[in-house]
């Protein structure tokens, strides 16, 4: 049996890509199961109407179709669910989502 010494460099590499890249494969499917629904409305819109999104921080993903229909669907874990509030409303222009930290700038000092 050989020593990891005698393995060429290429071939420690592309062995260590390959697990990073399996290890993240499986942690994208850990952390997909962790989201849950926090959050979900559906609004009748016109045509030229914005959606104004304001959430800093959070992955976004928007997709359009031929309805005159905005669909919102918050997903989250358990600490978004338990540190922000989420608002999905129908304002005179469109729709507005927005997400924020909930507490005080005093509570939130210390990154908590």
């Amino acid at each position: 049996m050989k020593s990891t010494n005698e393995y060429p460099a290429s071939k420690k590499l592309l062995v260590i890509l390959f697990l990073v890249l399996l290890s993240s494969l499986f942690a994208k499917d850990i952390l997909a199961d962790n989201l849950k629904l926090i959050k979900e409305k559906s609004f009748n819109v016109k045509s030229g109407e914005t959606l104004f999104i304001d959430a800093s921080g959070a992955d976004i993903k928007v997709d359009s179709w031929n309805k005159n229909e905005v669909y919102v669907k918050i997903l989250g874990n358990r600490k978004a669910e338990d540190k922000m509030k989420f608002t999905i409303e129908q304002t005179s222009g469109g729709v507005e989502v927005t997400a924020k930290k909930e507490g005080s700038w005093f509570f939130n000092w210390g990154g908590g």
